[in-house]
């Protein structure tokens, strides 16, 4: 988003910060209610922590190898995940998927609580079900899923 030619500096960034605000009170009225959640990032085919800026990754060669799922405390949308992402629990389902192809996904269960580390994510998973191999650099979401 580019500054308008007619606005002066100060109202621009208010503007940006109002936008940003109205995000992640969205995000907290969807954890209030415990709610399911869906961020964006870009996936990294790299298999080593930690993911970098606006990342998720998985430390596994292939999906059913994946033991951790690292995510960026900042999503692509600039919204610190990590309060919503902590809110999730041993049992719950985690789903990474490419944007742009449904094919490529994995669903995984969540073995322990999600751990927040120096600017990142940690979840525990075992795999649940998997299509195709998710391709590193291409815009994907991570959905956290409550289960009862």
């Amino acid at each position: 988003m580019g500054k308008p030619l007619n606005m002066n500096p100060e109202d621009y960034v208010r503007s940006v910060l109002e936008a940003q605000q109205k995000q992640i009170e969205e995000l907290q009225a969807q954890l209030a209610g415990q709610s399911d959640i869906t961020l964006s990032y870009t996936f990294s085919a790299n298999t080593a922590e930690p993911p970098g800026s606006n990342q998720v990754r998985i430390n596994g060669a292939t999906l059913a190898a994946t033991t951790k799922i690292w995510a960026d405390r900042l999503t692509t949308d600039g919204i610190d995940a990590t309060n919503a992402i902590l809110t999730f629990h041993p049992g719950d389902r985690a789903y990474v998927q490419d944007k742009n192809d449904a094919s490529c996904f994995a669903r995984y269960d969540l073995t322990a609580a999600p751990i927040a580390k120096s600017g990142y994510l940690e979840l525990p998973v075992v795999l649940f079900e998997a299509g195709v191999a998710l391709n590193g650099g291409q815009p994907a979401i991570l959905a956290l899923l409550h289960r009862e």
